[in-house]
């Protein structure tokens, strides 16, 4: 991916008050709804403001933190207690120690430092292109689904898979951040990450739970459904369906596709408008 995009913060030409901080463990909790997310973060961010600038109250507000929220999902994912909000509007997610949040650099306080915060980058810096990242950034409608969403690299990289096979033929996701009737469809595609009826399953995260320190991935056993391997596969688990039965496995299917056959028929009109124009 290009580095002129980052996936953190994205450009103003992607949205200026998305942001994610799914790194910091933000959604490592069971049943991470918006709701609890949004909560956790408040309180963070309230303990931060009661900080009196001494390395004795941080250690309080550390500990006030860690003592008042939820059991993380997964005891392995560091659920850092200096993420909150960066702004008054409660828009933007982040480090409540960066140098540009505070005018001096803390992260020292923190368990991994600031060499390892500053340098570290998740997955969707190597996997996704700046195309795919900016669809992201152009449809999702808040820090919330935008860091759901901009992680999970099969749920955007295998939507325009199908996509592409529905044209038979290469699809540009560049175009949802120029088309507004793309970043719509694109958006409620993505939605899925947040309602998504399959997903009953409150011990994994999308398609990872672990054992010990040791994670895996669930699979679908599709055999035992009587049903082939589906193209849907790598979105189905993402979404962390839990699919028991063939009729449920053709429900979960029939939903990606609509979200697919949408995005694509407006992909279609836009071109043809283009051309017509």
């Amino acid at each position: 991916m290009s580095h002129e995009f980052h996936i953190c913060h994205p450009s103003c030409d992607h949205g200026a008050t998305l942001s994610c901080a799914s790194c910091c463990g933000i959604y490592n909790y069971r049943g991470h709804d918006r709701r609890l997310v949004s909560d956790m973060l408040s309180m963070q961010t309230a303990l931060m403001e009661s900080w009196d600038g001494s390395d004795a109250d941080m250690e309080r507000v550390r500990a006030e933190a860690e003592a008042r929220r939820p059991e993380p999902r997964f005891a392995v994912i560091y659920n850092c207690p200096f993420a909150g909000f960066l702004d008054a509007e409660r828009s933007r997610v982040g480090c409540l120690l960066h140098p540009l949040v505070r005018g001096r650099d803390l992260r020292e306080y923190c368990r991994y430092g600031h060499r390892t915060c500053g340098e570290a980058r998740c997955t969707a810096y190597t996997y996704l292109t700046a195309a795919e990242a900016g669809a992201v950034a152009a449809a999702a409608p808040d820090w919330y689904l935008y860091g759901l969403c901009i992680t999970d690299i099969d749920l955007v990289k295998d939507f325009f898979e199908l996509c592409e096979m529905r044209l038979l033929g290469p699809v540009d996701p560049g175009r949802v951040t120029r088309e507004p009737v793309l970043a719509a469809a694109f958006a409620d595609y993505l939605a899925l990450k947040e309602n998504w009826p399959f997903a009953t399953d409150p011990g994994r995260y999308g398609k990872y739970f672990f054992v010990g320190r040791d994670y895996h991935i669930y699979m679908i056993d599709y055999r035992k459904l009587g049903a082939s391997f589906p193209h849907h596969d790598g979105i189905l688990i993402s979404l962390g369906s839990v699919i028991e039965t063939r009729a449920e496995l053709e429900g979960a299917v029939g939903i990606v596709d609509e979200k697919v056959d949408a995005f694509m028929e407006a992909y279609a009109d836009a071109k043809s408008m283009a051309r017509a124009g």
